[in-house]
């Protein structure tokens, strides 16, 4: 969950853990399902990329589903 700097094409900068831009990068080359393998107690990184379905719900009823 180590943090790294992220530039957007607008040249806004972003803070995001460093097993998210990797994740990115490959979605953007063609994968699309991923494994994470992690050891005990590394508990954020579950909850880091697990949808939290309760706020998805939410947003879908305001209309500001992405």
């Amino acid at each position: 969950m180590l943090p790294l700097y992220d530039f957007n094409l607008n040249g806004n900068i972003y803070i995001k853990p460093v097993l998210q831009l990797i994740f990115e990068q490959l979605s953007k080359t063609g994968f699309r399902e991923f494994c994470f393998i992690v050891g005990k107690g590394k508990r954020s990184i579950e909850d880091y990329f697990t949808p939290d379905y309760s706020f998805v719900e939410l947003l879908k009823k305001k209309g500001k589903e992405a």
